[in-house]
């Protein structure tokens, strides 16, 4: 189970590359807007949070929900950082 929190413009060819390597893996994806062009190679996507206060426990949420065990967060890295 793989997260891929909102982030760079090379998100979807991210995902996209590793969804060809790996098509069984499980892959989540979230960002803060509408972008379907991102979301084509995931198997779940999730709305994230516009509040930053509100990222932790979205981020929270959506790990047990899921099970996630990786995530890769290619957006906000400070702030990931500092709740670790």
């Amino acid at each position: 189970m793989l997260l891929f929190t909102e982030g760079l413009s090379s998100q979807r060819e991210i995902i996209s590359g590793i969804k060809s390597l790996f098509p069984s893996l499980f892959i989540v994806s979230t960002h803060s807007q509408e972008r379907p062009e991102i979301h084509e190679f995931s198997d779940i996507t999730e709305a994230e949070p516009k509040d930053v206060d509100e990222r932790l426990n979205f981020l929270r949420d959506i790990i047990r929900k899921y099970g996630i065990k990786l995530l890769h967060a290619g957006k906000h890295t400070l702030w990931y950082e500092a709740h670790r």
